[in-house]
């Protein structure tokens, strides 16, 4: 999975507090979602976890601390922090 290409498709992540409801919401870890074709848009971090499992298998023992990190960022609405994060875990 390539986060060039993720962040391509997936420019504008938005904060879960003001997402307006549309399809076009969505967070970083919900990006890698989106992007695995899962419905997820703001995804609990045991959902997170296992999209970056399918995205780098070898992430497996490490998969749920990431997505909490990256929810974490996200939340913070520190975007980029958060795509560096889920960049490391896919690659």
């Amino acid at each position: 999975m390539n986060i060039a290409e993720i962040r391509a498709k997936y420019p504008s992540p938005r904060d879960p507090i003001d997402d307006d409801q549309t399809i076009a919401s969505y967070c970083v870890g919900g990006a890698l979602c989106l992007s695995l074709g899962w419905a997820w848009r703001f995804p609990t971090s045991d959902m997170l976890a296992d999209a970056i499992k399918e995205a780098n298998l070898a992430m497996k023992l490490y998969a749920i601390d990431a997505a909490m990190e990256i929810i974490r960022l996200s939340d913070a609405c520190e975007w980029e922090a958060a795509w560096e994060k889920l960049e490391a875990a896919l690659t």
